[in-house]
């Protein structure tokens, strides 16, 4: 396991998909399986209020502007249609 790295209530020990999935989204030419996983992490960390560039970089192990790019061909490919993430609102709504 990665050592610990926390990131506005993000902790990198309690992962929202598995190291070898992980390891598949960042393999050249995985495409599809990376958008599936752009997927999955932007929305989970949207609903629980965590910044989703932030919990893809951590996710994936790659860095900030790469996780914005990915982010961004997901959101064009209509994969991440009808989810948002407000800075500074809380899990709950508020």
């Amino acid at each position: 396991m990665h050592p610990v790295r926390h990131c506005s209530g993000f902790t990198e020990a309690v992962r929202i998909i598995p190291p070898w999935m992980a390891a598949a989204a960042v393999k050249r030419g995985g495409k599809e399986e990376r958008m599936e996983v752009i997927e999955i992490i932007y929305g989970a960390s949207a609903l629980a209020g965590i910044p989703p560039v932030r919990a893809i970089q951590l996710e994936l192990d790659i860095p900030h502007r790469t996780a914005s790019d990915w982010i961004k061909k997901a959101r064009e490919s209509g994969r991440l249609d009808g989810m948002t993430y407000i800075v500074g609102r809380q899990a709950d709504g508020q």
